[in-house]
């Protein structure tokens, strides 16, 4: 039977526009569902694209970028909901 664990995140981004998030699977999620949560300034909400990287079995990585320049965003408070799943 899957396995799933999920959250809601807030936390500032890296210099690198990165976010490492813990999760308790015990090994690396098969899939990793992320979508944008409210709560962060509404017109950065809207322009915000989160993206999964280097998932393994204790952390994967969300960066964002924003989608009217693509510029990642550096040191910019992010909200999300994440969903891995074994």
């Amino acid at each position: 039977m899957p396995t799933l664990n999920g959250s809601i995140v807030t936390a500032n981004t890296d210099k690198d526009g990165f976010i490492t998030v813990t999760h308790s699977l015990g090994a690396a999620p098969r899939t990793v569902v992320i979508t944008p949560a409210s709560g962060q300034s509404d017109q950065l909400t809207h322009i915000t694209k989160l993206h999964v990287y280097d998932i393994n079995a204790t952390t994967f990585r969300v960066r964002a970028s924003r989608t009217d320049t693509n510029a990642w965003l550096t040191g910019n408070p992010v909200r999300f909901y994440w969903l891995g799943l074994k």
